[in-house]
């Protein structure tokens, strides 16, 4: 069974993890609480499924109880729904601390100070694991063939229609929803990105510019996808894969035509 554990004090405020499959989840009321968010099971239900889970605990009193725990992406979700100031700080003591200290060891432990020549190593391997993954990602976009600027009407549309068309092809319960969805989910592996939580960032943005929660509500990963050429690019090479997969003819489909 997983164990909670302390993983640090924010600000004299304690927050525990436990670790799952090597990556860490948060105890969600923890959490909630350094972010000011009162409601913290409302919060959590609002997340996605697989960004929320449940471990027993034992209280003071030594009852056997359930505590939510939410994993990396339903910690950020919940980091953009506080209004603290200090959410961006905390943002960062988590990615840049605590995060990789627990993937690497298991569990968050103050470190001895480091010599200068220690943090120097320490920036050096990270330019280097950055260069790695830039030219991961460079080589990913090299190799998607016949693909240029495309207006934001015709990709989408021609999209649409080949989803609809694999859809077909499908067995399942609502086939066009599951080919959809695989579809981001493939995205998301092959980009390193996070749709969920990009459509958040974009819906917080609109509703900060004033924007109406009918507008707001309108807002899908297409549009999502659709603010960065790489992610058209590989979203499209993505599509076009899964026709041949699942045997759709695509010849009349022309993703090439310049504008």
């Amino acid at each position: 069974m997983d164990q909670l554990q302390k993983v640090f004090n924010y600000q004299d405020q304690q927050v525990r993890t436990v670790v799952k499959d090597g990556e860490p989840w948060f105890v969600a009321k923890d959490v909630c609480d350094v972010l000011g968010i009162t409601d913290a099971r409302k919060s959590v239900n609002l997340l996605d499924e697989d960004e929320r889970n449940s471990v027993p605990i034992t209280d003071s009193l030594g009852r056997d109880q359930e505590t939510f725990i939410i994993n990396e992406p339903g910690l950020y979700s919940l980091i953009l729904r506080s209004r603290k100031p200090e959410a961006k700080q905390f943002k960062r003591w988590i990615t840049h601390e605590v995060i990789p200290t627990i993937r690497k060891t298991g569990s968050y432990q103050m470190e001895q100070p480091k010599t200068p020549l220690e943090v120097l190593q320490g920036t050096i391997n990270q330019l280097v694991e950055h260069d790695k993954r830039m030219n991961q990602l460079e080589g990913q976009v090299n190799n998607i063939s016949n693909i240029v600027s495309m207006n934001n009407v015709g990709w989408r549309e021609k999209i649409n229609v080949i989803l609809k068309r694999i859809a077909k092809n499908w067995t399942g319960v609502e086939p066009y929803r599951s080919v959809v969805n695989l579809s981001y989910e493939r995205l998301e592996q092959r980009a390193g990105c996070k749709l969920d939580i990009r459509l958040n960032n974009r819906q917080e943005r609109a509703l900060s510019r004033g924007m109406t929660k009918s507008y707001v509500k309108k807002i899908n990963k297409l549009d999502v996808i659709a603010e960065e050429k790489r992610l058209v690019e590989i979203y499209i090479q993505i599509v076009k894969e899964m026709a041949i997969q699942f045997k759709v003819n695509i010849n009349d489909f022309k993703f090439d035509e310049v504008i």
